[in-house]
């Protein structure tokens, strides 16, 4: 009995395989809080297959937080998160190891490792969670640097590279698996123009190549323009807007206008009237 159970604890996962348009995320009355200071109020949204979303917001309204709780690095006080149809906070670590391996994420400082060269960085997934040999794995490598725009650096060390091409190799390692649901956190934070328009245009051709589904956080307007199927405004840990990009540019609301603007003012005076 002992053993049935340990095989029921350890069985497979089962991930459909979606079609364009599916619903693939979603969440429902999601709230978190931390002590007295409440960061998701209420947030009812899903995500479909092959869109690109973007969530914008002033610092502290819980777009960070809201991808932890896509990915299960954090459960909701109350409210659920379904991925696949499955409730993330409901499933034991195997099932939601499997579960993770169908994300990729992208953090807001690459978040590489100092001690491995660019080879064991992108591939490490592909080490820890495949039977792929060293060949295969060198292979499986040099495609998603070719993917990112980047050549034969696989030797190379973090410290090496420049933070572009960090942001890049970052990006690699998000893909190696070839997720369905690709996480950006702040994906243009310290770089410059020309480098950040690169990364935007590489989250477009990410996500088209793979048809998989990426939700953007960003504070980076014009990013967000560019990558964005749809864009989504929180405030007060709420969904305040979700529209398509031309539309949420054309929005007379004062809040997203001062936003969007970078009007401190307008957006100080506006939050002592809520």
């Amino acid at each position: 009995m002992v053993a049935a159970m340990f095989r029921r604890k350890r069985a497979k996962l089962e991930i459909p395989e979606p079609e364009p348009g599916d619903v693939v995320v979603e969440l429902e009355g999601l709230r978190k809080r931390f002590g007295q200071q409440r960061v998701l109020t209420g947030i009812d949204l899903s995500f479909r297959y092959g869109e690109t979303t973007t969530i914008l917001g002033r610092s502290g309204t819980g777009k960070s937080v809201l991808l932890k709780h896509i990915i299960g690095l954090m459960h909701p006080d109350a409210g659920s998160v379904r991925v696949f149809g499955h409730d993330v906070c409901h499933l034991g670590r195997p099932q939601m190891e499997q579960l993770r391996m169908q994300f990729g994420m992208v953090f807001q400082y690459a978040a590489l490792f100092d001690s491995m060269d660019v080879l064991h960085n992108v591939g490490f997934l592909l080490y820890q969670h495949t039977d792929m040999s060293e060949d295969e794995i060198r292979q499986r490598v040099r495609e998603r640097l070719d993917m990112v725009g980047l050549g034969e650096i696989e030797e190379m060390m973090p410290e090496e590279i420049s933070g572009g091409m960090k942001k890049r190799v970052a990006l690699a390692r998000a893909i190696v698996m070839d997720p369905k649901i690709i996480l950006y956190d702040e994906p243009t934070t310290g770089l410059d123009p020309v480098t950040a328009d690169t990364i935007n245009d590489l989250i477009i051709k990410t996500g088209d190549q793979l048809n998989a589904t990426s939700i953007v956080v960003t504070h980076d307007i014009a990013s967000a323009m560019k990558v964005s199927d749809r864009m989504i405004f929180l405030h007060q840990g709420k969904v305040h807007v979700d529209d398509s990009p031309d539309a949420v540019r054309h929005n007379d609301d004062p809040l997203v206008q001062g936003f969007l603007r970078g009007d401190a003012s307008m957006q100080a005076e506006l939050e002592e009237g809520d």
